[in-house]
């Protein structure tokens, strides 16, 4: 993994890498909630939304920034 963060809630674990999947997983049963695929190069950072805890971005050494959301899964 290169690049962690907690939802806003800290509620889920986001966390994403080498591999181009970005994983989020409930922190309470450890288990994976949803894979999100979408960069074609690491991932080397996570950001939760400030209000909305439904979304997140991740930047990548694709030199792309990717805007996600948790209720559409992509």
């Amino acid at each position: 993994m290169r690049a962690l963060a907690f939802d806003r809630t800290s509620t889920s674990l986001i966390s994403a890498g080498q591999d181009l999947h970005c994983f989020v997983s409930d922190v309470e049963t450890q288990q994976r909630l949803q894979t999100l695929v979408g960069h074609a190069d690491w991932i080397t950072a996570i950001a939760p939304h400030p209000l909305n805890g439904d979304i997140f971005l991740t930047a990548s050494l694709d030199h792309s920034v990717k805007v996600w959301s948790t209720k559409s899964h992509k």
